[in-house]
């Protein structure tokens, strides 16, 4: 798509490019539990571009039947680490790091990571799975967003334990197996050993890069994305698709369905990396899928960017097709699948994209149409219409994020964009002059804007529309 150059007519001063740099400072964590003993590793990533000497962030955990946790320190340079009860049996380690030498791209305290456990008292068993910041922790450093980063009192990443604030995780496939993801996790089965038939049997094209088959294993690796529970909806296309289950709940609008993989018995190679709860790998393994129904009134060509592959079953001029086999342990064979409360016409559709009795067949899609194609949709930002489009010649947003604001112009003329924030104040107002019927990447610099809900309005010959946006 043509790149647009506007001129910026206003802005309010916080808006200004020149505007102070954000930090952004991410958590990676791993653990190494005894049965009554969690061991916690953590470090920072200063991923923004501006040092920060100063930050907080909070560890949430639940202590079982009462019981009174005691916090062991080990490594913790320039940190406070304080244990604090927050009701009944929500406890809290909070920590302060002071006058740290934190520069961008640096690791604090190092790649190593602070270092501190959590028992009880009568050092019974300390059970991390309810844990909120804790549970789903591998034996690898991994990102987790369930511990909040506060820099001046201000959260800068993650979510705290507000069931009201927390996104949905969800995995999707990576495209390439060298693709960088901001978050991954890896699943393998150790398929059956004697006569493996594993692989990529029907298709268009012969493997999916990030799944592996091979030495009587198939691994899938995923990259995850997010999507709030209640504003951001997870995109809706002309077909059917699933995805990687990575929290309590679906996304809204999706259905939550399992498989229970009975993998290879003797000398098992069963293994998992970063944090893939409710997903379990034992000497079985169980995953955990998201059903989305398709909308055929979606003018979506693929839900998400062309780096990432689904479970689906089309096939067009754009979209590749490949059917995967993983065969499961032969001798008593155990496998399940769990439907939930999904109706019998939704098992139906499920059975379309994953089905499978003693072995199992995931049927998975790739994009392989023009990048361009999905430049026009919007990922960043769920959109929820507030004045609806007049006529079939009235202006469109499309979506938000910190760059740009994405519309479409049906009619050739000046475009004006406005963006106001929750309290009522306008934000940015740009001016677009002579644009052409068509999708439009109208840039902004939203320079200290935080992120939140905002009004975003585009006037065009008249005729006006105006959604409420997530920016993200």
């Amino acid at each position: 798509m043509k790149k647009i150059y506007l001129a910026l007519l206003w802005v309010v001063s916080m808006c200004f490019a020149s505007g102070p740099d954000q930090p952004l400072v991410k958590m990676y964590t791993r653990s190494s539990n005894d049965a009554n003993y969690g061991r916690f590793w953590v470090y920072a990533k200063n991923e923004g571009n501006v040092s920060v000497p100063n930050f907080d962030f909070d560890v949430e955990f639940t202590a079982e039947n009462g019981k009174t946790p005691q916090l062991e320190v080990w490594h913790g340079p320039n940190a406070t680490f304080t244990l604090e009860q927050k009701n009944s049996n929500k406890w809290m380690i909070h920590v302060s790091v002071r006058g740290a030498s934190f520069a961008p791209n640096a690791y604090f305290p190092s790649v190593s990571g602070f270092s501190f456990g959590v028992h009880y008292t009568d050092w019974s068993n300390f059970n991390v799975s309810n844990d909120y910041s804790f549970a789903g922790i591998g034996s690898n450093f991994g990102v987790n967003k369930k511990i909040p980063v506060y820099v001046n009192g201000n959260i800068v990443f993650g979510y705290p334990n507000d069931p009201s604030v927390w996104p949905k995780r969800i995995g999707v496939l990576k495209k390439h197996w060298d693709y960088a993801c901001d978050e991954e996790v890896i699943i393998r089965l150790d398929a059956e050993q004697n006569g493996n038939g594993s692989g990529f049997v029907e298709g268009e094209t012969v493997y999916i890069p990030s799944v592996y088959v091979g030495r009587g294993v198939v691994e899938f690796m995923y990259c995850v994305l997010e999507y709030d529970g209640t504003n951001n909806q997870i995109p809706r296309v002309p077909f059917d698709y699933a995805v990687l289950r990575l929290d309590d709940a679906c996304p809204a609008g999706a259905q939550a369905f399992g498989r229970y993989h009975d993998t290879e018995d003797d000398t098992n190679n069963n293994y998992y990396s970063g944090n893939i709860s409710p997903n379990v790998v034992n000497y079985g393994v169980r995953k955990e899928f998201c059903f989305v129904p398709a909308d055929n009134s979606s003018n979506l060509p693929y839900p998400f960017s062309g780096e990432y592959a689904v479970f689906a079953n089309v096939s067009n001029a754009n979209i590749l097709y490949s059917e995967l086999k993983t065969d499961d342990e032969n001798s008593d064979n155990r496998n399940k699948w769990f439907y939930y409360d999904a109706s019998s016409s939704i098992k139906n559709r499920i059975k379309n994209i994953a089905y499978g009795g003693q072995d199992t067949y995931y049927r998975i899609v790739q994009w392989n149409g023009s990048p361009n194609m999905l430049a026009k949709r919007t990922e960043l930002a769920n959109t929820e219409e507030l004045i609806p489009a007049a006529a079939s010649l009235s202006p469109v947003v499309r979506g938000v994020d910190h760059s740009a604001v994405n519309v479409e112009i049906k009619t050739a003329g000046t475009a004006k964009v406005s963006i106001v924030n929750a309290n009522g104040a306008v934000v940015a107002k740009i001016v677009k002059e002579n644009l052409q019927p068509g999708f439009h990447r109208v840039e902004w610099h939203s320079g200290i804007v935080p992120n939140g809900r905002y009004i975003v309005t585009v006037e065009q010959n008249g005729k006006s529309n105006a959604k409420s946006v997530i920016l993200k």
